[in-house]
C-alpha cells in the first residue's frame, strides 16, 4: 500500500478533506505568519483525530524574515512565497 499525503491549510476544504480521507497524512507548510487560530485549530484537529499533522518549513526560514531581508513583498503577480513557502518545503 502506498502513502498518501495531503495539504493541509487548516481551513475549511483541507480539514473536509482531511476527515474523509482517513489513510492520508496531512502535511502543513507553515510560512511563519499565520493567525495563531490556524495553528490553535491544527493543534485540535490532532487532538480530536489522534492523527499527527506534518509541519514542514522553509529553509529560507518565515515569511516575515523573507520579506525583511528581501525588502520585496509577495503579490498576485510574484508568486515566489508560494514557490519558497509552499512548494519547495514539500520536496
Amino acid at each position: 500500500m502506498e502513502n498518501k499525503f495531503l495539504a493541509f491549510s487548516g481551513g475549511i476544504d483541507s480539514t473536509a478533506l482531511a476527515l474523509i480521507e482517513k489513510d492520508a497524512t496531512p502535511i502543513f507548510t507553515d510560512t511563519g505568519w499565520e493567525f495563531p487560530e490556524v495553528y490553535q485549530h491544527i493543534k485540535k484537529f490532532e487532538e480530536k483525530t489522534g492523527r499527527k499533522v506534518i509541519r514542514l518549513k522553509s529553509h529560507e526560514g518565515t515569511l516575515p524574515e523573507y520579506i525583511l531581508k528581501h525588502k520585496f513583498l509577495p503579490g498576485h503577480s510574484a508568486r515566489y512565497c508560494t514557490k519558497i513557502f509552499k512548494i519547495l518545503p514539500l520536496n
